[in-house]
């Protein structure tokens, strides 16, 4: 679940790749989710940056890969 305080701008899918981009009061709390998705592997910071237009506000980037489950592989 994305925290009540995030935001998602854009989420962009090419094949198994999903990048996403948004604002959060918190990003390291929202990455921290990510890694711990079941749907996701390899999650990796871009950036985390304050958000100039928010008040205790951080804009980040993060980028993944969808996993695959074990269905795909059958």
């Amino acid at each position: 679940k994305i925290p009540d305080d995030s935001f998602l701008q854009n989420i962009n899918i090419q094949g198994d790749r999903v990048s996403i981009n948004g604002f959060s009061n918190s990003a390291s709390t929202l990455l921290k989710i990510l890694l711990d998705s079941q749907y996701l592997e390899g999650v990796e910071s871009r950036y985390i940056t304050p958000d100039r237009n928010r008040e205790d506000g951080e804009r980040f980037s993060f980028e993944a890969r969808i996993r695959r489950s074990n269905t795909d592989e059958e």
